[in-house]
């Protein structure tokens, strides 16, 4: 996308109507309303569902073959909820949330490529951070806590 290499695995795509494509991805653990939201003061580049439903417009819509737009996506659930149900999000995915995306895929790209990397929550206890600022050897990141992909390995 515009020189971005871009690479994914969408779970189910679905075709309502003639031209129109809904996108569909599965999730297990927790059920934060926070990772949905679109860009805010509060979270600029929006939640990380949102921007991954974001993210399926452009790979479907740049992918040889495609058939249609992707007009919508959806977060599903395969946990339920405290109530026993089986939540599911609809999110309108229009050109305005793909201009965004676009911009945001530019950018990083460009900071990677010119190796201007992450730098750092400055949390205190951030093993990432004391890396970062050379507080201590790599080696004794062995045993630091990592983030795994919310979705298991296939």
């Amino acid at each position: 996308v515009e020189g971005v290499p871009l690479t994914g695995i969408i779970d189910k795509v679905e075709f309502p109507e003639p031209g129109a494509v809904h996108v569909v991805d599965y999730k297990t653990g927790s059920h934060r309303a926070d990772k949905l939201r679109p860009p805010s003061d509060k979270e600029p580049h929006g939640g990380s569902y949102w921007r991954q439903l974001v993210f399926y417009k452009l790979l479907y819509e740049n992918a040889s073959g495609q058939r249609g737009l992707v007009r919508s996506g959806e977060i599903a659930y395969l946990d339920p909820d405290k109530k026993g149900h089986f939540p599911s999000h609809l999110i309108h995915l229009g050109e305005d949330e793909a201009m965004f995306l676009r911009t945001l895929l530019r950018q990083t790209y460009q900071r990677i490529l010119d190796k201007e990397f992450f730098e750092g929550c400055n949390e205190p206890h951030c093993h990432w951070c004391k890396l970062l600022n050379r507080q201590y050897e790599l080696s004794s990141l062995a045993d630091a806590p990592s983030e795994e992909l919310d979705d298991p390995a296939r």
